[in-house]
């Protein structure tokens, strides 16, 4: 058995926003301006559940695909804080809508989970 390898705290942000519903890409502008103090000072941030458009039949008839913009987000930060960053959102697989937990690394991987086919 090796050393103990020494590690530092981690970092946890949890934040909550004032979600806008239906209004992915406003979501997007405004989670985005709450984790840019993050930079440099976190190792993970989460998200809430539905953070692009809130929890209704509505936004499950919008849900985007894993090639659409808020997976292309969730990345995009994830670099730019230098943190996992992980969160829910209502995505279109095929002819199915899941709410997917996203979980993004700072080296650009990307690992999901459904919570629950919708």
């Amino acid at each position: 058995m090796g050393a103990p390898v020494e590690r530092g705290d981690l970092r946890v942000s949890l934040v909550q926003g004032d979600t806008r519903w239906h209004d992915p890409a406003g979501n997007r502008d405004h989670y985005a301006a709450l984790l840019a103090p993050l930079a440099g000072q976190t190792d993970l941030v989460i998200l809430p559940e539905t953070f692009t458009s809130g929890f209704s039949n509505e936004a499950i008839d919008k849900a985007e695909g894993m090639d659409g913009p808020t997976v292309a987000w969730i990345r995009a930060q994830a670099a730019r804080l230098g943190a996992a960053v992980t969160g829910s959102v209502q995505l279109r697989v095929g002819q199915g809508v899941y709410n997917r937990l996203l979980w993004a690394t700072p080296d650009g991987e990307l690992q999901h989970y459904d919570k629950r086919h919708l």
